[in-house]
């Protein structure tokens, strides 16, 4: 691990990534969010606190880091940015607000305008590599997988 931190947030999708992320991570306590469907049991044992939403919600997903003092926070996984807009997703009303601002938008601007509502509470979206420097980005593997 490149920098060294106690706590980290994790916005957990589906796929290898959170929980490799996880098990490479050292000495750090996860607060990991997820929808109820795509985090795994095993990665929700290894948070020191989780929430599992049965709905879209961006403000319960913040609430959630800024009641638990998170101020760093990593997309790890993969959730396809066009389900945010699907109609048979539950997704609380202020969610839905937010995301039909975006509905042209790419998966970037998306993005972009999460980080700026997570960045109007303290909370950084980080990259990936600031923590996994030596196992990631520039060998396209994490943990000896290769990308």
């Amino acid at each position: 691990m490149n920098t060294t931190v106690s706590s980290l947030g994790i916005v957990a999708g589906l796929g290898l990534l959170p929980q490799i992320f996880v098990d490479e991570v050292k000495n750090t306590d996860f607060y990991i969010v997820g929808f109820k469907k795509y985090v795994s049991k095993k990665l929700i044992k290894q948070a020191k606190k989780y929430c599992l939403l049965n709905t879209w919600d961006l403000e319960e997903i913040i609430n959630f880091f800024v009641q638990n003092d998170i101020k760093n926070i990593l997309f790890l996984g993969y959730v396809p940015h066009k389900i945010l807009l699907y109609k048979n997703i539950p997704m609380a009303e202020g969610t839905k607000m937010f995301f039909n601002k975006l509905l042209k938008n790419s998966a970037m601007e998306i993005f972009y305008a999460l980080e700026t509502e997570f960045a109007e509470q303290g909370i950084s979206i980080e990259p990936i590599d600031k923590y996994l420097r030596q196992s990631f980005a520039e060998h396209g593997e994490i943990n000896n997988l290769k990308l």
